[in-house]
């Protein structure tokens, strides 16, 4: 600051001696380059930006002319070019080997210098791994290094810009066992500290199964789980550590995996082996998340050869897969390694119709579906399955081919989706996850890439686009999600809902709140939390209060519904009401809002509740 008030005060004079003339600038052509500086991390531990060694960023005073330049920067420094002529803005090379420390303080002393700064390195927003082995993943970013066509992947670096991946989130690969000790793979085992702790030959949790320190075997009923090279390739496809300078990326970087051995043998294995799966996600919920893992997909790439999987003899998939599903599990199915259609000819477990299977086929890095089972109805969509890099037994690397290798870039999608989706989406996720399962279903159906080999061949007619879902799994309820629907319908034959009108900014504070299908003339109030707690029917009162914990009512504004049964309110978000006082919503804040209203269905007065409504504010 000072040394432009002096700038300010006084015009500039130049020195009296002579200046040195300057290096040769250039107008045009590029620049010339020169190394990156790495600086070591801050004191905070976070990196520091790279920049470019010999120069720096210099803006004189406005009206100096090129002499007076020169003159200020004197024998060490040389004008190189000019870059925003608007600004007299300039990239000044150091002369003299001065770091470029250094000389931009020396620089930010100069009379006539308004500020020198370092030329920083700027990159693209693609998130690239360091992993040496990533450029052999064409299926995550395909720039035709196999020979294939450039972008027929599934965009996982611009996907990546979203999130990486949360150890908040697992998989469950259901195969013939994981190496969980691959140096690609051991960073994002899942591992049950109370067995690993533990007593050897004692349920230390408690959860029935014996010694299950990072998975189960279902073919011996034990915490033994060895590695096979199968499955060991799928594990790190859907879950190798990305960006941690060895091996691979898988699709989710930091979501856990769960090494369940099962895949083969009998339907008694196999079912053995989702078992485990379904009791450590119900231990998580029921635990609020201190035991069991959260699991949001398996991955079974196996399974029966044309077989009717709604025949009576295959019910026990369906009604797994549908159990499975109410605790939020997704259930990715490789299908066919032929081209049989699977809606005529059938196969198990991709002909099965529970809601919560997700059925894979395979594309190569033509984009193409060549070897690969299809169906209109019953296969979901496709992704890359020739030819993939990844994880091996013994510590390695390899190529695999097949609708196995398809089917964990989709189970491994799921886990990121759930992982940067909105914070609506969570509060969605925690008061149904049955629901929230299918919406992300929903979300990878809806944004695939269409391709020729799959459009009429498959539900959505594409190969997983991963940048397309994240980003609808990010906008998710945008402003507002409904969720926890009420529990009866009310003497108007409909179920009562809560929505939002106007706009959700803070700074506009134009925000008004809604409730139809309402009884007609009905009394209403309306509620309101910032907490993400469910209680069920309180206090006798028929319906949901979806709201739970710290409740505030907007009192003295009880509202008559209309004859058609609407009501609605002005919140003034300044002094949103809380029990101990008014609190002010700020930008970033989610509220829940609900309404009561009487209802007399059962022919005497009834307190009912509509859905809730969570509105983020911006």
């Amino acid at each position: 600051m000072l040394h432009v008030a002096l700038v300010v005060a006084a015009p500039f004079v130049a020195p009296a001696q002579a200046p040195t003339p300057p290096a040769v600038s250039q107008e045009r052509g590029p620049i010339t380059e020169r190394p990156v500086v790495t600086p070591a991390d801050g004191r905070d531990g976070r990196p520091q930006p790279s920049y470019i060694d010999g120069q720096v960023l210099v803006r004189f005073s406005a009206g100096l002319s090129e002499d007076l330049r020169a003159s200020i920067l004197g024998e060490r420094f040389a004008i190189e070019r000019p870059i925003v002529r608007g600004l007299d803005l300039f990239l000044v090379q150091i002369l003299d080997g001065t770091s470029v420390v250094d000389a931009t303080a020396d620089l930010e002393q100069r009379l006539g210098i308004q500020y020198a700064t370092p030329d920083h390195v700027v990159t693209n927003r693609d998130t690239i791994p360091n992993d040496p082995q990533f450029n052999q993943q064409y299926g995550k970013r395909n720039t035709g290094q196999t020979g294939g066509t450039t972008d027929a992947d599934i965009d996982a670096p611009e996907a990546w810009d979203r999130g990486t991946g949360s150890s908040e989130f697992a998989v469950a690969i259901v195969d013939g066992g994981t190496e969980h000790t691959h140096p690609d793979l051991i960073g994002n085992r899942w591992e049950n500290t109370a067995e690993v702790n533990g007593t050897p030959g004692v349920d230390d949790d408690g959860n029935g199964y014996v010694d299950d320190r990072f998975g189960w075997n279902a073919f011996s009923n034990s915490g033994s789980v060895t590695g096979s090279t199968h499955g060991t390739h799928v594990t790190g496809i859907a879950s190798a550590q990305g960006d941690n300078g060895i091996g691979i990326a898988g699709v989710s970087w930091n979501s856990q995996f769960v090494a369940i051995a099962g895949s083969s043998g009998s339907t008694s294995t196999v079912l053995i082996a989702y078992g485990y799966a379904l009791d450590l996600k119900d231990d998580w919920l029921t635990s609020n998340g201190t035991e069991g893992a959260n699991i949001v997909a398996t991955n079974s790439s196996f399974g029966i050869d044309f077989a009717n999987c709604n025949s009576p003899q295959y019910r026990p998939w369906n009604d797994m897969y549908d159990l499975m599903g109410q605790s939020g599990i997704l259930s990715c199915a490789a299908t066919a390694n032929s081209q049989i259609n699977v809606d005529t000819q059938g196969d198990v477990p991709t002909g099965c119709t529970s809601d919560w299977v997700v059925s894979v086929t395979a594309t190569n890095d033509d984009d193409r579906r060549t070897f690969s089972g299809f169906g209109l109805t019953q296969i979901d969509l496709g992704a890359p399955g020739a030819s993939i890099r990844s994880t091996v037994t013994g510590g390695g690397y390899g190529n695999l081919t097949g609708t196995s290798m398809a089917t964990p870039q989709v189970t491994g999608a799921i886990a990121l989706l759930h992982s940067v989706a909105s914070p609506e989406f969570a509060l969605f996720r925690d008061a149904d996850p049955a629901a929230a399962a299918l919406e992300i279903k929903r979300i990878l159906i809806d944004t695939v890439d269409v391709r020729p080999t799959l459009d009429g061949f498959t539900v959505s007619g594409g190969r997983m686009n991963l940048e397309a879902a994240a980003d609808e799994a990010v906008a998710f309820g945008a402003a507002g999600v409904n969720y926890c629907g009420p529990a009866i319908a009310n003497s108007s034959g409909l179920s009562a809902e809560i929505t939002f009108a106007g706009s959700n900014e803070v700074a506009l504070n134009d925000f008004e709140l809604a409730a139809s299908s309402l009884p007609p003339f009905s009394p209403t109030l309306f509620l309101v939390s910032r907490d993400e707690s469910f209680v069920v029917n309180p206090g006798g009162s028929a319906g949901n209060l979806c709201l739970g914990g710290d409740i505030g009512r907007f009192v003295n504004q009880v509202v008559g519904a209309t004859g058609a049964g609407t009501a609605s309110i002005d919140i003034d978000l300044t002094t949103i009401p809380q029990p101990l006082g008014a609190v002010s919503v700020a930008a970033g804040d989610t509220w829940r809002f609900q309404a009561w209203y009487r209802d007399t269905i059962f022919g005497f007065p009834i307190s009912n509740f509509t859905d809730g409504l969570a509105v983020f504010f911006e």
